[in-house]
């Protein structure tokens, strides 16, 4: 059974038993005026926030979503990875806490795919074996 999930919504703050479709909703919706308001995107915690194993989600416009995962099997965050990145530009600019910060564009995932990892993660607490997870570029 999965543990209870904590959402902190960009604009809401921390929703204790957040049920996870309202997140996947929101996720396919892709609406930058909900992910780039307030924070500047969601964190997602699985079981109580003190464990501290979440995933913190970020909408990247025109690329999809930037997820980076922390755990206490990990030493450092580590970002969901594709192979190679789009065509364009290397990097793509999030607001994070009101300050711009620039990320790898491979390291941004369509809106299925991060809506699978997402889901994965809530139903297990576990990274998903299903996309590479590499320090953040």
């Amino acid at each position: 059974m999965p543990r209870r999930l904590t959402w902190v919504d960009p604009l809401a703050g921390e929703l204790e038993g957040f049920p996870f479709e309202r997140i996947a909703e929101a996720i396919r919706r892709a609406d930058g005026g909900y992910w780039n308001s307030g924070g500047g995107g969601g964190l997602l915690y699985y079981g109580p926030v003190e464990d501290d194993r979440a995933i913190e989600v970020y909408l990247v416009p025109g690329d999809g979503f930037h997820l980076v995962y922390a755990g206490p099997d990990v030493s450092e965050p580590l970002a969901a990875t594709r192979g190679a990145a789009p065509p364009g530009p290397a990097r793509a600019t999030i607001n994070v806490g009101g300050d711009p910060r620039a990320v790898s564009r491979r390291q941004c995932l369509p809106p299925a795919e991060a809506e699978a990892v997402l889901r994965h993660f809530a139903r297990t607490g576990r990274r998903s074996a299903d996309v590479a997870w590499l320090p953040q570029e």
